[in-house]
């Protein structure tokens, strides 16, 4: 993966990644990682988005959960419904850590 430092506010390149740089960075390796384990499944990364929102938070409206999925609440009408075979969506937590490598 190739980071590219930003440049700041007055035109001078920083030596170090901002904060919000470096959680871009983590969140665009999280969605790739994201997506290539859900090859497959039937299940989009979006559709696992607003699966794992709902299971914290039930009884959303189509809005709200549209906010908490991080897409617009327009993209919510667009989603594609699950196939009527139940399936549970891998746990968030383990997702994340195998995609930032951690130990289990």
């Amino acid at each position: 993966m190739i980071i590219r430092f930003p440049v700041n506010t007055w035109g001078v390149t920083s030596l170090e990644p901002s904060l919000l740089y470096a959680i871009k960075q983590v969140e665009l390796a999280v969605r790739s990682h994201l997506d290539d384990l859900l090859k497959g499944s039937g299940v989009t990364a979006v559709q696992y988005t607003a699966l794992t929102v709902l299971r914290r938070r039930d009884g959303l409206t189509s809005a709200q959960l549209a906010r908490n999925s991080f897409v617009k609440t327009q993209s919510m009408a667009d989603i594609q419904p699950l196939p009527r075979q139940p399936r549970r969506p891998p746990a968030p937590l383990s997702l994340i850590r195998s995609a930032v490598g951690a130990e289990h």
